[in-house]
């Protein structure tokens, strides 16, 4: 203080001195020039020399003070540190050395550490050691060059707590100076519940998209268990199946973590079997509930426990992968750290059983309906006779096995084709089928049924059966296939979709069976002609031998009287024979239009008996029925 007094009086003295010499000058310019030189010389000396020390002075008090702002920034300020005390995110601020000078009640809750813990201590406590080098390589960079990839950026970083262990967290940093000293401000965020989240709905979504995109369990059940432990933080899970057969329950799945050592466990699980009740995948079957177990080496109902510990592990949950009323199998995960129950988690995984229990239910009905498809093919193909499915506008839709060797066709072939192209019908045939088609999708009076639901005893008919098909009372049509006969029956088929009505098509092959039907029709004809020589020959035969016999007895005869009843009898006979060759003439026109005529039975015993007979009245002899 005395200084600056003196500094103060030097000041005034040398402007006194300079106010004398101006005035001198001005009364005696000539005189008084160089003693006014000289003074004035003397007098901006003094000047500079109390400038400099004031402003030394000055600055060294400025920088003492900037020295404090920053030992005391931002504490100092009340405002600022009512907010930052009752703020939920965490407040740090540093110096540019790195060492920590404020530390708000949410950092203390966030990290466990009071602030007279980490006063002074480097913000490298606060991070993993993995992550410390890159922090004070950008603490250089940002003193140095003024440069920083956090400044101004919301950046999502690993932090450590005072017991060890890790979280995660969102860091918002940015950087304040006061006279030259640099200083930091970071806001942190514990992200560890909206991770969570994230990670839960992460493997929900990879469960779903795996389950729509997976066409079997055996394929679809490794990828969940990985999606799962990936995204939750298990080491290994474990799918276990029902054996509804053996009332067992048997593990068919395993992935684990290939950081991890889990080879003896793995083995031991894959080798064991539970009954209903036993063990933590047999208690969840039973109980159809999720189970958490926090350390399984201290479970005495984990009968793995002894192999569990030999591995590290020690969490453990379950949980049932059902439908309703039916439990279909499980799914376990461990973990190498003792876990605590989580209600939220164990909900979740409930949810993704009841999806997967969903997609094991619609895979085993798929696969039955498969079977079916199987089973109603492999008839079809067994059936000898072709048959064509067509769509309303006669598209082939589906031909069996037959159908393809009949008309040597390949899968190709039938593609986009119609039946008329496909048998390669024109003219009247192909007109006819036309119109019986069109006459069987208006009609559906007599049909048969294709349906998914083809059951022995549930009313439906087969459409292979003959009643089902084939319609009483309708022609049967026929078409050509190169040398081959073809009878043709429609049936409309019905089926349970919007895309139109569906027509059958049965094809008989009766090329044999018309070819032997007219050998039989002549071998016919033949056997009838022979009877009606045969019985042309008798009929002729009887009158002939009379009048040949009375023929002889007349040459032996003189009594004229005898002579001339033989006579008589002879041309009897004689017009007998005309009338016979006349009936018989009629008889074969009548038989070439119908063969099946009325006969009088009487007649024809009465006619045969004159045949053998040549005078029935003189023997007295009568016929009668």
């Amino acid at each position: 203080m005395r200084r600056v007094q003196l500094a103060s009086l030097v000041l005034n003295f040398s402007a006194v001195l300079l106010g004398a010499l101006s005035l001198s000058v001005l009364i005696d310019p000539t005189r008084h020039f160089v003693e006014w030189l000289a003074a004035f010389s003397l007098a901006v000396a003094v000047l500079l020399g109390a400038g400099e020390y004031l402003s030394a002075r000055f600055v060294r008090r400025e920088a003492k003070a900037c020295s404090t702002s920053v030992a005391q920034s931002p504490e100092a300020d009340e405002p600022f540190r009512a907010v930052a005390e009752t703020a939920s995110d965490a407040i740090i601020s540093a110096d540019e050395k790195g060492d920590i000078i404020y530390w708000n009640s949410a950092a203390e809750k966030i990290f466990g550490y009071s602030m007279a813990q980490v006063r002074g201590r480097s913000l490298t406590l606060l991070m993993p050691e993995r992550l410390r080098k890159a922090h004070q390589d950008g603490m250089k960079r940002l003193v140095t060059q003024g440069e920083s990839r956090l400044l101004g950026k919301v950046v999502e970083l690993t932090g450590l707590k005072k017991d060890g262990s890790e979280f995660p967290l969102e860091l918002s940093l940015s950087t304040w100076t006061t006279s030259g000293h640099r200083g930091f401000t970071g806001i942190i965020r514990d992200i560890t519940y909206r991770k969570q989240d994230e990670r839960r709905m992460s493997a929900e979504h990879a469960v779903t998209r795996f389950l729509a995109e997976s066409p079997t369990l055996a394929e679809v059940a490794p990828k969940i268990l990985q999606a799962i432990c990936e995204s939750l933080g298990w080491d290994m899970g474990a799918f276990w199946r029902v054996d509804q057969e053996g009332d067992v329950i048997r593990c068919s799945d395993v992935w684990h973590s290939t950081s991890v050592n889990l080879a003896k466990f793995t083995e031991f699980s894959k080798q064991a079997v539970f009954t209903r009740g036993t063990g933590l995948p047999g208690r969840v079957w039973a109980s159809g509930e999720p189970s958490w177990i926090i350390d399984v080496q201290e479970d005495a109902s984990f009968p793995r426990a002894p192999i569990a510990a030999k591995e590290g592990l020690h969490g453990a949950l379950c949980f049932p992968i059902r439908t309703p009323g039916l439990v279909l199998g499980v799914m376990e995960f461990f973990s190498r750290k003792i876990q605590e129950p989580d209600e939220g988690l164990l909900q979740m995984l409930a949810s993704i059983g009841s999806q997967i229990g969903q997609f094991m239910e619609r895979k085993r009905a798929e696969e039955q309906i498969s079977t079916l498809k199987e089973y109603v093919q492999m008839i079809l193909d067994s059936v000898p006779d072709p048959i064509v499915i067509l769509d309303q506008d006669a598209q082939v839709q589906y031909i069996n096995g037959a159908s393809y060797r009949a008309f040597s066709l390949t899968p190709s072939d039938v593609q986009h084709r119609t039946v008329f192209d496909l048998l390669k019908l024109e003219g009247l045939t192909r007109d006819e089928l036309r119109i019986e088609l069109g006459s069987y999708a208006e009609s559906r009076q007599q049909h048969a049924v294709f349906a998914s639901d083809h059951r022995v005893g549930a009313g439906l008919r087969d459409p292979l059966a003959p009643q089902a098909i084939i319609s009483e009372g309708r022609r049967r049509k026929e078409i050509k296939f190169g040398r081959r006969t073809y009878h043709y029956t429609c049936f409309p088929v019905e089926r349970q979709s919007e895309e139109g009505q569906l027509t059958g098509l049965v094809l008989r092959d009766t090329t044999e069976e018309s070819s032997l039907q007219d050998q039989l029709i002549q071998a016919e004809k033949l056997a009838g002609i022979a009877l009606l020589t045969s019985g042309l020959g008798h009929e002729l035969n009887n009158p002939l031998y009379s009048v040949l016999g009375l023929s002889e007895a007349i040459i032996d005869e003189d009594d004229p009287a005898i002579m001339k009843e033989h006579a008589r009898v002879i041309v009897e006979e004689a017009r007998r024979m005309g009338r016979i060759i006349k009936d018989l003439t009629g008889r074969s026109a009548m038989e070439a239009n119908d063969l099946r005529v009325e006969v009088d039975v009487n007649e024809q015993i009465n006619y045969a008996l004159g045949l053998t007979l040549p005078a029935p009245a003189e023997r007295n002899l009568h016929v009668g029925t």
